[in-house]
């Protein structure tokens, strides 16, 4: 936030006023007219550019600028408005870069590599991010630089905080006997190497932009068309009277994001679930969770949600991919569970 105060003048007499920057909102305090007008223009080599769209309101004697895109961080910018005299006022100031720290981004899952209809990847920004347009920000190329063109579903999925979307390969053309992956081919093919690569002009809600490129490398393995198999999950119990996690490490990588909250442990004979703090490792093998309280002597049931999938869609109730003709799944889905027992 960038705070800079100023004058204009009344017939004779000086009045302070106020302006305050922020990416998304820009506030003029001060004597302004009733219907003072607010212009916001980028300053190029000090001429003024072309106003920019956003919503202009005046209460509490306060005028402020919402813009339709946040402001760039480090960019003069000139703002026109009129007095309580109806005199125009002209002001220039910037919001400070050095302000603003760069986002940072990370792939899950990563080190593993995906089945060759994998469905989605994750990225993880270390703050929120501008939306709509994901599209223009990635690629993805094969090992000999070569783009794949429309690799990408147009869904735009973030989390609540803005900080995880979802990338979707387009499930045309990843989902056999679908006309887009007949005509035009699977996104990913077996024994291939691919890169996905991050612009670095993609910006926070801060307009703070990556600043670097970013790129993730990605092998391919045989496709998946089978569901996880809980039975084979291996359980590393921990001791009784102890803070130690409860680790768990899968027969196939799972889905990093769905993995957060997915898993639950509750004694038996218990309605209520044990509070965990879960941590899932990066590639979707490995989960682990410490309890708020010491494990206690006697029996638990880890419960899972059905919902829960690996990288293909597959979830613990039925493979992404079914023959029409069987029966369908009940919904809800009962709940599915291992029990345990600390001695």
């Amino acid at each position: 936030m960038v705070i800079s105060w100023g004058f204009t003048r009344i017939g004779h007499k000086a009045f302070p006023f106020s302006v305050t920057l922020t990416p998304a909102l820009i506030e003029v305090a001060g004597r302004t007219s009733a219907t003072p007008g607010l212009e916001v223009r980028p300053m190029f080599k000090d001429a003024p550019g072309p106003a920019l769209m956003g919503s202009t309101r005046h209460e509490d004697g306060v005028l402020r600028f919402e813009p339709a895109l946040p402001l760039i961080a480090g960019q003069v910018y000139q703002l026109l408005w009129h007095d309580e005299a109806g005199k125009q006022v002209t002001y220039t100031t910037a919001l400070e870069a050095a302000q603003l720290t760069r986002p940072a981004v990370a792939l899950r899952p990563q080190g593993v590599p995906l089945p060759a209809n994998a469905l989605k990847l994750y990225l993880h920004f270390s703050q929120p991010m501008e939306q709509g347009v994901f599209l223009e920000k990635l690629r993805l190329t094969d090992a000999s630089g070569n783009e794949i063109h429309g690799p990408f579903r147009e869904t735009e999925l973030w989390s609540p905080d803005g900080k995880r979307l979802t990338v979707w390969f387009h499930p045309g053309r990843q989902k056999t006997g679908v006309n887009l992956n007949e005509d035009e081919g699977p996104v990913l093919i077996e024994g291939g190497h691919y890169t996905l690569h991050v612009a670095a002009s993609w910006r926070s809600v801060h307009a703070v932009p990556l600043g670097n490129h970013e790129s993730f490398p990605l092998t391919v393995g045989p496709a998946d068309h089978s569901s996880p198999q809980p039975a084979e999950w291996k359980l590393d119990l921990p001791h009784s009277h102890t803070l130690e996690p409860l680790k768990i490490t899968f027969d196939e990588p799972l889905d990093t994001a769905m993995l957060t909250s997915a898993l639950t442990v509750r004694p038996i004979g218990s309605d209520a679930d044990m509070i965990l703090h879960p941590t899932v490792l990066r590639t979707g093998t490995h989960w682990s969770a410490k309890p708020d309280q010491p494990w206690q002597p006697g029996s638990y049931e880890l419960r899972m949600d059905p919902l829960l999938e690996d990288l293909a869609g597959n979830s613990l109730v039925k493979p992404f991919e079914t023959d029409v003709t069987e029966p369908a799944i009940p919904r809800p889905q009962p709940v599915i569970s291992r029990k345990f027992t600390l001695p």
